[in-house]
């Protein structure tokens, strides 16, 4: 100890690491839970003992983390073309088909009309295979799909507008539940067709009578593939020629295999990504007499391409964006930089009982007007005329009231970067039909408007900026693959009708900067893909379009790892495999180490408790983020049980992704995974795990309704309703049942090692036995109001305000919020003593299941089961 010196750098003179840092300071706070907290962006700063103890301490008197010495100006280098790869899709054959997917005989499928014969042959195939196959109209609005349904194989027609991929993506949202219920019961499949001519359009342009927005369903059924990786999801396309095309169509969609598969004269193929290097140009592709038109603004990443431009050729720029044009500043903010300092003038400034959001508001508006002013500067100072037009370009009049006067003064425009976006992230089922609009319409909406002003003019450049989220699709963000598939088509569309344009769609991966927060660059680095360099992709690009290569083209940062088209990009560390998040620990269960699943039995057979799978995602995000604690969880999902019979052993793995801020709060997406490697990967749950820096203060308690006392035992109860043995008999009251619902206590479980050998923390983050007996309150009510038992498949929102529960236990207010047909929604309370509210859970969602009772009966384990490792 006496060698220790509180100046020591942890990482130069301790040699430790940023990993092992987060593992000590994970262990530090759950040993001094009451001890301030460490905030993730906090990590880096803490380089010494001194300041990990003032922190700790929190005294105020140790030295802060010393701030970075100021950089040296150096003189401008010239921009690199380092640090990106160059990746051209390219139609590669495909020798057979794979194995079959499982889809049970007799299965459900909906093929969609595509206004000609092939839907209608895609029905007769399969119910040639003892399908029960129908055509349905796309357009025909499905709330509720029937629940037999396993299949649905959209045929895209020729025709296709904007409208119709809107109310597409509404159809694949209303087909998520059935299909990955389906999924669970034995097989689920989705199938986009389209016929952009049998190779995605990347070999020809699409066929005259063939509209190119078509090709957003790849980019949606790509990120299904990411999103639901227990579907199995194709997207193939076709050559509307073809002989044989229907029973093509149908042995490709019910096998494994490649996501995308085309269908053209040159038999099966698949697109597969091979690196070509660009060329350095010799000269600017555009000079001083050229006019360009860059959408996307003059922030970010459109800006740093406007100002390699101006270097080298000084061409006449427009740029337009969103935000609003710069104007002066008032006398009040002269000499103001730092953050805090202009939000105190801000305040200052406003009117009395200003808030936060209006603070926060104003703040952005003046460093955006003072960071577009800046990058106007730098494009002039190169030698280029500049002009910048606040525009929302998904309004094709104000495009043209934009355009019309500069075309007067500058000349007409030959040169068009399309640069607009933005995001909207969400899965599949939570993102609203607005969410989808926006992102879709800023891109193709802004688009079209921009070619409809541009319609006669001299283009000797078109650029559009895709994103790797069409090649790949990406979880969260089915819009963007949807709307940048679209630009990879119509890109390929002007390439082939306007001769001497070089037309490229760059499908970008990240870059340093632009929406790119450091959160984000973070979590992409956790995936395997690096960022791109904001000098050195504006520099590739000016290569690019000096090129005449492949109108379609996929850049990355240097080093990264290449997954395939309906993997999100993930890192495989720790024995993670390629579609899924990296690995933060491993366990493998059997009913000698986790005993309290022997209490836990349904149909013979051990269960992981739902209340358990949520207490492993909770120290799987927190591992990583050792300063935060946990509040809840957002949309916990249970895809399939984790199971295991009697002298049965089976290996699961929790993994989590980087911590993304929201707000106060920070969310980390966890899942619970077993397989894969020599087996087929099965995704068990997955939940949105939300951490803070404090607990939340806890809303008032549900007001509890005047119900009817429940005229049996809790013995009675765990006789003859419920199915929990010793351990898991968390009820130790049932006070009142009716319909609106059902009061009850519970008791809190013991300490996690009396549980099970080797628990992952030595307290409980979210107390596995008084989660457990609210869900099991429930099948009390659907048995007592229902007639029938019931199991959990969602928790919608879970939110803890207190960081243990109180050894007491907690009261169980039940609130029934819905009830269509076999679903009950209802929402919990947790309620102390002192009548604080202890947690609550909102849209829990249960489905009722006549078959339960049986399995429910069976709740001892089967011994006759022949050992498995």
């Amino acid at each position: 100890v006496d060698m220790l010196d509180v100046s020591m750098n942890l990482d130069a003179d301790l040699g430790i690491d940023s990993i092992k840092r987060v593992e000590i300071l994970a262990a530090l706070q759950e040993a001094l839970p009451e001890a301030p907290v460490v905030a993730p962006d906090q990590l880096g700063e803490l380089r010494t003992l001194s300041q990990i103890v003032a922190v700790l301490s929190d005294d105020g008197e140790s030295e802060p983390a010393p701030a970075p010495a100021p950089a040296v100006p150096d003189q401008p280098a010239p921009p690199t073309r380092a640090g990106v790869e160059r990746l051209v899709p390219t139609l590669r054959p495909i020798d057979s088909t794979g194995e079959p997917i499982g889809l049970p005989a007799g299965s459900k499928i909906w093929v969609t009309k595509s206004g000609d014969v092939l839907s209608g042959q895609i029905v007769e195939e399969l119910s040639a295979q003892g399908y029960s196959a129908e055509e349905v109209e796309l357009a025909d609005e499905v709330h509720d799909p029937p629940d037999e349904l396993a299949g649905l194989i959209v045929v895209v027609p020729p025709r296709v507008t904007d409208e119709d991929i809107l109310f597409g993506f509404g159809r694949v949202r209303a087909m998520a539940p059935v299909l990955r219920r389906a999924a669970l019961q034995g097989g689920a499949l989705l199938c986009s067709v389209t016929c952009l001519g049998g190779g995605f359009a990347l070999d020809a342009p699409p066929p005259e009578d063939v509209d190119p927005t078509g090709g957003a369903w790849g980019g949606m059924t790509k990120t299904a593939a990411a999103e639901w990786t227990d579907v199995n999801c194709r997207s193939i396309d076709v050559d509307r020629n073809r002989i044989g095309l229907a029973s093509e169509v149908v042995k490709y969609a019910l096998s494994e295999g490649p996501v995308e598969i085309g269908l053209g004269s040159e038999g099966p193929q698949t697109v597969v990504l091979e690196a070509h290097p660009v060329e350095p140009a010799a000269h600017a592709a555009l000079g001083s007499d050229d006019v360009v038109l860059i959408t996307g603004g003059a922030r970010g990443v459109t800006a740093e391409v406007a100002v390699a431009m101006a270097e080298a050729g000084q061409p006449r720029l427009i740029l337009m964006g969103r935000s609003p044009e710069p104007s002066g500043e008032p006398d009040w903010l002269i000499g103001l930089d730092e953050e805090a300092e202009i939000k105190r003038a801000i305040v200052a400034q406003a009117d009395p009982g200003v808030g936060p959001q209006e603070v926060q508001a104003e703040f952005d508006l003046i460093q955006a007007s003072r960071e577009i002013r800046r990058n106007l500067a730098r494009i002039s100072a190169a030698g280029s005329e500049v002009v910048y037009c606040s525009v929302d370009i998904r309004e094709p009049d104000a495009v043209r009231a934009c355009l019309d006067p500069l075309i007067e003064e500058f000349g007409p425009v030959t040169g068009l970067v399309h640069g607009a976006g933005v995001l909207a992230d969400r899965n599949i089922e939570d993102k609203s039909d607005e969410d989808f609009a926006f992102v879709y319409d800023t891109k193709v909406g802004g688009l079209r408007s921009v070619l409809a002003a541009l319609e006669d003019a001299p283009l000797k450049t078109m650029v559009m900026f895709s994103s790797s989220t069409a090649r790949f699709g990406r979880r969260g963000q089915v819009d963007y693959a949807a709307a940048n598939e679209v630009l990879n088509k119509v890109a390929q569309y002007e390439a082939a009708r306007r001769e001497g344009c070089r037309v490229v769609s760059v499908n970008w991966g990240p870059w340093d900067g632009g929406m790119v927060t450091p959160a984000l660059k973070s979590m992409f680095s956790a995936e395997g893909i690096e960022v791109i360099g904001m000098e050195s992709g504006a520099a590739y690009l000016l290569d690019e379009i000096a090129s005449d290569g492949p109108t379609e083209v996929l850049i990355l940062g240097s080093g990264s790892q290449v997954p395939t088209a309906g993997q999100s990009p993930t890192v495989a560390t720790n024995g993670a495999g390629p579609d899924e998040l990296p690995v933060v620990f491993e366990r493998t269960i059997t009913t000698d180490t986790h005993e309290f699943m022997t209490s836990h039995v349904l149909d013979g057979r051990a269960v992981l408790p739902a209340a358990m799978t949520l207490e492993w995602l909770a120290h799987g995000a927190l591992h990583g983020n050792p300063g935060l604690r946990f509040v809840g969880v957002d949309d916990l999902r249970v895809f399939k049980g984790v199971l295991v019979q009697s002298r049965e052993s089976l290996q699961v793995r929790v993994c989590a992704d980087a911590a993304r801020r929201r707000g106060d709060e920070f969310v980390v997406t966890a899942e619970l995974c077993s397989g894969g490697n020599n087996g087929r990967r099965v995704l068990h749950a997955r939940g949105e795990i939300v951490l803070a820096a404090r607990q939340p203060d806890p809303a008032a308690p549900n007001p509890t309704a005047d119900l009817p006392a429940l005229e049996q035992s809790i013995e009675t109860i765990y006789s003859e309703t419920l199915f929990h043995g010793p351990a898991m008999r968390g009820l130790v009251e049932v006070e009142s049942c009716g319909d609106e619902g059902l009061v009850a206590r519970c008791r809190v479980a013991p300490p996690p090692k009396d549980w099970m050998k080797e628990p992952v923390r030595n307290r409980w983050i979210a107390d596995p036995l008084v989660l457990d007996s609210g869900l099991q309150a429930m099948i009390v009510w659907t048995s007592d109001r229902v007639g029938e038992a019931s199991l959990p498949s969602r928790l919608t929102r879970y939110r803890q305000f207190v960081p243990t529960f109180p050894s007491e236990g907690a009261r169980i207010v039940i609130s029934v919020r819905d009830r269509t047909g076999a679903r009950i929604v209802a929402d919990i309370d947790w309620i102390g003593e002192d009548g604080r509210l202890l947690a609550r859970l909102e849209g829990y969602e249960s489905i009722v299941d006549s078959s339960l009772k049986k399995a429910f009966r069976q709740n001892t384990l089967d011994e006759s089961t022949p050992t498995q490792a």
